[in-house]
């Protein structure tokens, strides 16, 4: 997990706005955005049936 750059996080803040339009966090100081970096994915069809 890694914070967003600067260019990142302007363009994260629209997004959510857009998703969460009620919502106004970041006007806080303290709120940022961090970035997952997915390394491994496992589907699980149901409890019978894993992939």
């Amino acid at each position: 997990m890694k914070k967003v750059s600067d260019d990142e996080y302007d363009i994260c803040k629209q997004r959510f706005h857009k998703f969460f339009p009620k919502v106004k966090p970041m006007k806080n100081d303290d709120f940022n955005i961090y970035k997952i970096s997915i390394k491994h994915v496992r589907w699980i069809g149901d409890l019978n049936c894993m992939a």
